[in-house]
């Protein structure tokens, strides 16, 4: 008499079903990270990771560093005016809060493996992102100094020699918003491939202005090329050149001129 037997497997990761014969078991797919600074499983590294594919950020929605709370509730993203001066990730509760310059962020930021000096500098938007990692505690000796309460690491998705391919995307919501992106890999040669990805946003603002329009607009521009060679099994090459532009509004203005008898004297003043 042949029984079936199930196996029920409690992990934080991606689970798939493997049937042998009639026998049905749960496997866990295993989650490459580079928390130490060289590809592994995460099962392998003795650091609090937290990790997203590309699949998993789109399900979420997170767009960019504004919604990493969304990953874990245990990160956010904290500003006090404008976010990208004023902006910065915390930890665990830990993390950077202020305008000087002479303060130092808490949560280091590498994209490609690039460190970016001030969190503002992930707010644009994820474009192409591969896999989004979290690390949690301190990490100055793989990652130098500002890495006091983790790191947050974006790594852009590869080109690929196979064959070519894309998509394409289009969103729309209220106040005028829309997103479009569009993301195309052309392999050149069997060891050298390209990938190109756009992206453009744009909001118009919830706040009125008095002498018409709105102010607090929003309206984003991003591009990213991937260059990827390997003319050796043991050579591998890739160059990435990426562009951003943000206009984003405060959401608050200063009157700079008064018209009336009272504005030679406001005028004057320091």
């Amino acid at each position: 008499m042949n029984r079936l037997f199930k196996l029920s497997v409690l992990a934080s990761a991606i689970s798939a079903s493997l049937v042998v014969g009639d026998v049905t078991a749960a496997v866990l797919e295993e989650i490459i990270v580079t928390a130490q600074r060289r590809t592994e499983s995460a099962q392998d590294v003795p650091i609090s990771v937290t990790a997203a594919d590309a699949e998993k950020l789109q399900e979420l929605r997170l767009s960019n560093a504004e919604d990493i709370s969304l990953l874990s509730p245990s990160i956010s993203f904290k500003t006090s005016n404008s976010a990208s001066s004023s902006s910065n990730i915390q930890i665990r509760g830990i993390g950077t809060t202020g305008v000087s310059r002479t303060f130092e962020g808490a949560v280091g930021v590498f994209i490609d493996g690039v460190y970016r000096t001030r969190s503002g500098q992930a707010l644009t938007t994820f474009l192409d992102v591969d896999s989004l990692q979290v690390l949690r505690g301190p990490q100055g000796t793989l990652f130098g100094k500002n890495t006091s309460a983790g790191a947050l690491l974006l790594n852009s998705t590869a080109p690929s020699f196979d064959e070519m391919d894309g998509y394409a995307e289009a969103s729309a919501g209220n106040f005028g918003a829309y997103n479009v992106k569009g993301v195309v890999n052309l392999p050149l040669s069997d060891t050298a491939a390209l990938r190109l990805a756009i992206n453009h946003s744009e909001k118009d603002g919830y706040l009125d202005h008095t002498r018409g329009g709105t102010e607090n607009d929003f309206e984003a521009d991003s591009f990213k090329a991937s260059l990827a060679l390997q003319p050796r099994d043991d050579l591998y090459i890739k160059v990435i050149a990426d562009y951003s532009k943000q206009d984003d509004g405060v959401g608050y203005g200063t009157a700079n001129a008064v018209e009336g008898p009272t504005q030679p004297l406001i005028d004057g003043l320091p």
